[in-house]
């Protein structure tokens, strides 16, 4: 239901209110239920839509519970100090590229350089399969670092080894199937896919930007974010 909401005010309006009401429904014995209430506008159109909130509504032990867990839960202290444009590969290569290594292991080494490297790799006892982009916009510009000497062209592992002594580089291990679903945003057409790697390693971070529909810059003022957890080693 919330999927056609959303496809009936994708376009042609100039601006979308949510908010969270209550109505009466006599269906239920009268009684207020939650809704959650879309309130669109154009030049010659207003619609509002309501959607019902189904489902028990928590008890404020259950918010207290929650709130206990936050703190625990939130790295935003360390976020990532670079990202990598990754769109052109989310749109071209990177979904068949994680289904290969998936069938090599449930568990993906995934590692971003300053110099615009962004790797893959899964392994086994007998048997590793990766793959390296090379090249790629690194955001903010400012963090961008150049290979020393251009780089070993021929070596992917040794390159990614030299950058993270240089402390130019993060390293973490993700599930396939997360990343997999992380990939999924490429179906909401982003004009811009940032992937960044947090300074303590505790997530990796997708951000999702899109073109403004009045001109063709992005509205980098809005910002779409994923937290893809890591995998901890044992």
């Amino acid at each position: 239901m919330l999927a056609r909401v959303l496809k009936s005010i994708e376009e042609g309006f100039e601006s979308v209110e949510m908010r969270l009401v209550k109505r009466r429904v006599e269906e239920q014995g009268n009684i207020q239920l939650p809704f959650l209430n879309f309130n669109t506008t154009s030049a010659a159109l207003d619609i509002v839509q309501d959607l019902p909130i189904i489902g028990k509504p928590m008890q404020p032990s259950d918010l207290k519970q929650i709130e206990e867990t936050l703190p625990q839960l939130d790295n935003t202290t360390s976020l990532p100090t670079y990202y990598l444009d990754v769109q052109p590969l989310v749109v071209a290569q990177l979904p068949q590229v994680v289904d290969r290594l998936k069938n090599i292991n449930e568990v993906i080494q995934l590692a971003t350089t300053q110099a615009g490297d962004f790797h893959l790799q899964a392994q086994t006892v007998s048997v590793t399969l990766g793959a390296e982009h090379a090249g790629l916009k690194v955001l903010p510009q400012a963090q961008a670092r150049a290979h020393p000497d251009g780089g070993d062209a021929r070596d992917s592992t040794r390159r990614l080894l030299a950058a993270l002594r240089r402390e130019e580089a993060h390293q973490v291990s993700v599930r396939a199937r997360d990343l997999a679903r992380c990939l999924l945003c490429q179906q909401t057409k982003p004009d811009r896919v940032l992937c960044g790697i947090s300074n303590n390693k505790g997530f990796v971070q997708f951000g999702l930007q899109y073109r403004k529909p009045e001109s063709d810059r992005l509205d980098e003022g809005v910002t779409v974010y994923i937290k893809l957890p890591v995998q901890v080693e044992t």
